[in-house]
């Protein structure tokens, strides 16, 4: 399952850094760990959580994991557009190299303004299925 996860971060990151109109927003700015002093916006991934997912017959696991976007633009609008493309371009399901993603779809997303830091944060959770090979 934890290669499965690697993989499937992967791919989720090549589908977005080879998206055009993200690359527009955010060049290159789509991170793990952002590095310190990071220019926004910026994407990085957050909590991943896997379970197991497997049938009578098929292996398989369960992905739930998180995308936030950080923006110091002075309206949450950014926030929102970054938001809106990410879930165009994940909609086409990244291809996996040796795995099938089975489904990958949004199941919980938010933009809020963050006082302490002086930015918007949007969140994305996502569940994605993957059949396992053996």
């Amino acid at each position: 399952m934890i290669r499965a996860a690697t993989e499937l971060q992967k791919a989720i990151y090549a589908a977005l850094s080879a998206d055009s109109t993200i690359k527009a927003e955010l060049g290159t700015a789509i991170y793990d760990v952002p590095p310190s002093g990071a220019q926004f916006p910026y994407i990085s991934f957050g909590q991943t959580d896997v379970a197991d997912w497997s049938t009578a017959s098929e292996k398989g696991s369960e992905h739930l994991f998180s995308l936030h976007i950080w923006s110091r633009d002075p309206s949450r609008e950014c926030v929102y557009a970054i938001m809106e493309q990410v879930n165009r371009r994940l909609a086409l399901r990244p291809e996996l190299s040796s795995l099938r993603l089975v489904d990958l779809g949004l199941s919980y997303s938010e933009v809020r303004y963050d006082d302490d830091l002086m930015l918007y944060r949007g969140l994305m959770r996502y569940r994605a299925l993957i059949e396992l090979s053996d």
